[in-house]
């Protein structure tokens, strides 16, 4: 449940800061200037992020060791959260 909150409040922050820095053409924070309050749907504000393509360049999942099942139960960490 913290998870989702966390998500939640950081999925704000960021299309917030982004609306700032809209270019003019792109959408709902067109006329506004830093600093300037804009009210907008949370959908387009999404609408407004960059998107990029995935790189995994330099990915390596042994990595990843904090994935383990400590208690022993069958479910690793990720499993669990």
């Amino acid at each position: 449940m913290r998870l989702r909150a966390f998500l939640t409040a950081a999925l704000s922050a960021v299309a917030v800061v982004s609306l700032s820095a809209v270019p003019a053409q792109a959408g709902p924070a067109a006329a506004s200037a830093p600093g300037d309050v804009v009210t907008t749907t949370l959908h387009a504000a999404v609408e407004t992020l960059p998107v990029a393509e995935e790189s995994r360049t330099g990915y390596e999942r042994t990595k990843f060791r904090h994935w383990t099942d400590a208690d022993r139960d069958g479910c690793n960490t990720r499993a669990v959260m």
